[in-house]
């Protein structure tokens, strides 16, 4: 029962981003927003249309206490692809302490692209370890 209820909070919301991605960003910049909301909203924040308005709010919930969320909003985020977007997976991947949201992050295409284009390129790190 409970998951069919979730089912339909996420065909609510995937239709509400695109419909009125206004109230969905609201709702995520809402503090009385619960966690359980919040995880679904991000996700479906990946279908606004518009970068510029839904890219700010997700990279706010990045910083988020709890880990769901923030791998929400890395799997919303990941849905664009920009400088700001690969900068910020980037920084979730260097500093983020759980390795599931990590994970998240280095599965996004902007940044699997980056790092294929790293590995084709030959780019590597001194053999001596020296900078």
């Amino acid at each position: 029962m409970n998951m069919d209820y979730s089912l339909e909070k996420n065909d609510t919301f995937a239709a509400m981003a695109e419909k009125d991605p206004n109230t969905l960003i609201s709702l995520m910049n809402n503090k009385e927003t619960s966690d359980d909301n919040l995880i679904i909203l991000a996700e479906s924040a990946g279908l606004i249309a518009d970068e510029g308005k839904v890219v700010p709010t997700l990279l706010k919930l990045l910083d988020h206490k709890n880990p769901e969320v923030r791998e929400a909003a890395v799997y919303g985020i990941g849905c664009f692809i920009s400088e700001t977007v690969t900068d910020a997976l980037i920084d979730v991947i260097a500093h983020d302490e759980n390795e599931t949201v990590k994970e998240a992050a280095r599965n996004m295409p902007a940044v699997e692209y980056l790092l294929e284009t790293i590995d084709s390129s030959g780019i590597e790190g001194d053999e001596d370890g020296s900078d």
